[in-house]
């Protein structure tokens, strides 16, 4: 806008410099003063709306780069809220997790104590037991020692009546004998005695024989 107005009074003075050149060379000069002037802000003014553009068109290159800025920032603020987001629902889902673990916890808590009472019991079962099978060995060795006593004093019991017996079956033998030997005395001398002579000496070899048997 200045430079128009600026452009519109150089005409301006242009004209009338035309038109005073017929009236006076000094007007004339004082015109060309003004002129010159006026050409001299032109060219400052046309300077300083260059160096305006100038300044727009990096203003505009700034405000692009601003908007670009902008846009990243917003991309980043959405990423940002979609991770904070799904850090939520992650915390969420730890908080869930987290509350699980403990309930878990807090039943294998309950049964670790219950296994330790288990445990403890199972070892006093264990040295109850211990102490049962030391007592029922301690026994048992007590009636195999007595089954060996008794065992060693029925094997002697069984010699000593073995040789009782032999010695018994010895003497029915002898007993045997003197009765085989006897009755053939009675038979060789039952010609020559009579009845009561054969019946005396009978009663005589077996009182003889009973009296053998006692000793």
């Amino acid at each position: 806008a200045r430079c128009a107005e600026l452009t519109r009074t150089n005409v301006q003075l242009n004209g009338e410099l035309n038109h005073m050149k017929t009236r006076g060379s000094d007007k004339a000069g004082l015109l060309e003063m003004d002129l010159m002037e006026t050409e001299a802000q032109l060219e400052h003014t046309m300077a300083s709306v260059e160096a305006i553009s100038e300044h727009q068109s990096m203003l505009k290159s700034s405000i692009s780069d601003m908007q670009h800025v902008i846009e990243d920032l917003k991309d980043k603020y959405l990423k940002a809220e979609t991770r904070a987001e799904s850090a939520e629902s992650k915390c969420t889902l730890l908080r869930d997790t987290s509350f699980k673990l403990s309930e878990e916890i807090s039943f294998l808590r309950g049964r670790v104590g219950g296994l330790e009472n288990s445990l403890c019991q199972a070892n006093q079962l264990k040295l109850s037991t211990a102490k049962d099978i030391g007592i029922k060995t301690k026994t048992i060795t007590d009636l195999v020692a007595k089954l060996a006593l008794e065992r060693e004093r029925l094997h002697l019991q069984i010699v000593t009546l073995t040789r009782k017996n032999r010695m018994l079956t010895q003497k029915c033998k002898e007993n045997d004998n003197e009765g085989t030997l006897l009755s053939k005395k009675v038979t060789a001398n039952e010609g020559e005695l009579g009845p009561t002579g054969v019946t005396e000496e009978v009663l005589l070899d077996s009182s003889s024989i009973q009296t053998k048997g006692e000793g």
